[in-house]
C-alpha cells in the first residue's frame, strides 16, 4: 500500500488541529475519537511536536499486532510532519537487540507488554535511567481488564511515565467497570485510585447474589463523567465527517423441528446424545457455548477440538445470500468448525484469522480493498481495529455475533469510516427463540450504556468550548 502524495499540516482536518493542541498542552488525556476520525494522525503529529521541543525524548506506543505493523508505519510516511520519526517495533526474535535502539518512537503489541515490563524492572534495579518518556495505549479498552497478568506487570510501571496518552472509539465495550484500568493507566491511579477492587464497591453493588454480576449505582455515571471529562477529548464522526448511512438488518431464521427439539433437550438438561458422539456440558457458561455452537451448524465433544456437524441451515442461508448480493462480503464468524464448512462450498475463500502471517495478511487486505475478493472470512479480534477496509465493500454479515460489543462495534467500524462511499449494511443471521437473540440484546444494552457515556462526554466538551 502507498500514497501518490505526502500530505501536509494544510491537510488535518480542523477538528484534528484542535485534539493536537489538546495532547500537547495536556500530560495525560484520553482521545475517545470514533473510528475514522485519524486518531493515528493525531497522536503522530502531537509526539511529532513534543519530541521537536524536547518535552520528550520518545514515545513508547503500544498497539494491535497488525496495527503496528501496517498502520502506524503507514501513517509515519503518509505524512510530511512526521517522515522524520524513526521507529522501530519490539516484536519477533530479534526484539531483544531493537530495545537496545534509539529512536523515538518504540511499538509493541499488547502480547508483548509482559516481556516487556518484567525487562524494565531488571532495568531500573540496575539502577539505569527509565528509558521512556511517553506511553501511548492504542485501542485503550485492550486494557481494561485489570485481572490480566499485562495490566498488573505494566501497573507499577505507569507512573514513570511523563506523559500517557489513551486511544480508542470504545472505551467500555462491557459496562462502566471497563474504565477503571484505562484511566489508570492515563492517570497512575490519581483519579479513581490503585484499587480496582475498592473502586468497584464504592461505585457499583452486586447484581446477584453469587456475586458475579456488578450494576452501577444511580450517580455512578455521573460521578466517571465528572471525574474524567477534564482529560478526555471526544469527538463524533458524524458531527465532523460526511458518513455513509448506516443499515442495520436482521435476517431471521427458524430452526426446523428435528433441530429445535435437540436445541432444547441441550438447553434444558445439559445433555444431548447424536447419532455418533455424546455431548455434556457441566455449567452455564458451558451450556452457552453449547448452544451457539449448535446454531452455527456443529458441536465440539473433545478437548482436541474434534467436532461433528448437526446442520447447515446458516451456511445455506449464506449461499443464497452471496448469489444475490451484488458486492464483496465481510464475514465475521466465531468458530473454526464453521470456517471448514465455509470452504467446502467456497475452497479459494480469503481468511483472516488467529496463526495468519503478517505479510498474508497485508496481502489479503490489499486485494480486498481492490474489490478482488468477493468474501473475507474473519474472527472478530483479527480485523477489528486499526485496518481500513472500506474501500473494498459496504456489506457485513455477521455469521455469528459476538457477546463484546468492542469487537463488534470495531468491526463495523472497518467499513463504516471516512472515505466509504456507499451506505454500509450490516446483516446479523439470526435464529428466532434461540440464544442467538440474547447475544443480540445483550450487546444492544452495552452499545447503548456505552454510547450514553460518550454522548455525555461529548456534550461537556460542547458546552466548554
Amino acid at each position: 500500500m502507498g500514497f501518490c502524495t505526502v500530505l501536509t499540516v494544510k491537510d488535518l482536518h480542523h477538528y484534528q488541529i484542535r485534539a493536537i493542541k489538546k495532547m500537547i498542552q495536556e500530560p495525560e488525556l484520553g482521545l475517545f475519537l470514533d473510528i475514522g476520525l485519524g486518531k493515528t494522525t493525531v497522536v503522530l503529529h502531537g509526539l511529532r511536536k513534543l519530541i521537536y521541543t524536547n518535552e520528550i525524548r520518545n514515545a513508547l506506543v503500544i498497539a494491535p499486532i497488525r496495527v503496528m505493523y501496517s498502520t502506524w508505519p503507514i501513517e509515519i510516511k503518509k505524512w510530511e510532519y512526521t517522515q522524520n520519526l524513526t521507529y522501530t517495533i519490539l516484536h519477533g526474535p530479534n526484539k531483544n537487540g531493537r530495545l537496545l535502539l534509539q529512536r523515538d518512537l518504540y511499538f509493541i503489541n499488547y502480547e508483548g507488554l509482559i516481556w516487556l515490563s518484567d525487562r524494565l524492572r531488571k532495568w531500573l534495579r540496575r539502577g539505569k535511567p527509565f528509558p521512556y518518556d511517553a506511553i501511548v495505549f492504542d485501542e485503550s479498552s485492550l486494557m481494561k481488564d485489570p485481572k490480566t497478568v499485562r495490566f498488573k506487570k505494566l501497573k507499577g510501571l505507569i507512573g514513570y511515565f511523563k506523559r500517557r496518552y489513551l486511544m480508542t472509539a470504545t472505551p467500555i465495550p462491557n459496562s462502566l467497570l471497563d474504565i477503571w484500568s484505562q484511566i489508570y493507566c492515563m492517570t497512575s491511579g490519581k483519579i479513581f485510585g490503585s484499587s480496582y477492587y475498592a473502586f468497584r464497591q464504592k461505585y457499583f453493588y452486586k447484581a446477584d447474589y453469587m456475586g458475579y454480576k456488578w450494576a452501577p449505582h444511580d450517580h455512578t455515571k455521573k460521578v466517571i463523567i465528572d471525574s474524567i471529562r477534564d482529560k478526555i477529548i471526544r469527538l463524533k464522526a458524524e458531527d465532523y465527517l460526511k458518513m455513509p448511512r448506516i443499515i442495520y438488518n436482521n435476517i431471521e431464521l427458524i430452526l426446523p423441528n428435528k433441530l429445535k427439539k435437540q436445541y432444547e433437550e441441550l438447553e434444558r438438561e445439559f445433555f444431548l446424545k447424536l447419532e455418533e458422539v455424546e455431548i455434556e456440558v457441566f455449567s452455564q457458561v458451558a451450556i452457552s457455548m453449547k448452544l451457539r455452537q449448535f446454531l452455527q451448524g456443529g458441536l465440539y465433544y473433545d478437548d482436541k477440538q474434534n467436532w461433528i456437524k448437526v446442520h447447515d441451515h446458516k451456511i445455506q442461508r449464506l449461499k443464497e445470500f452471496m448469489e444475490t448480493t451484488p458486492a464483496p462480503v465481510l464475514l465475521p464468524i466465531q468458530f473454526r468448525f464453521e470456517l471448514v464448512m465455509i470452504k467446502k462450498l467456497w475452497p479459494d475463500t480469503a481468511v483472516i484469522a488467529g496463526g495468519i502471517k503478517q505479510h498474508d495478511a497485508v496481502s489479503i487486505i490489499e486485494r480486498w480493498n481492490r474489490g478482488q475478493i468477493p468474501l473475507l472470512v474473519c474472527h472478530p479480534a483479527s480485523v477489528a481495529r486499526g485496518l481500513n477496509l472500506q474501500a473494498g465493500s459496504h456489506i457485513i454479515l455477521w455469521h455469528a455475533l459476538t457477546w463484546s460489543a468492542d469487537h463488534y462495534e470495531q468491526l463495523n467500524g472497518r467499513l463504516y469510516r471516512q472515505g466509504q462511499k456507499h451506505p454500509v449494511i450490516i446483516n446479523h443471521l439470526i435464529f428466532k427463540d434461540t440464544i442467538d437473540e440474547v447475544v443480540a440484546r445483550a450487546l444492544e444494552n452495552k452499545i447503548t450504556t456505552q454510547r450514553e457515556l460518550l454522548e455525555a462526554l461529548k456534550d461537556y466538551g460542547k458546552s466548554r468550548s
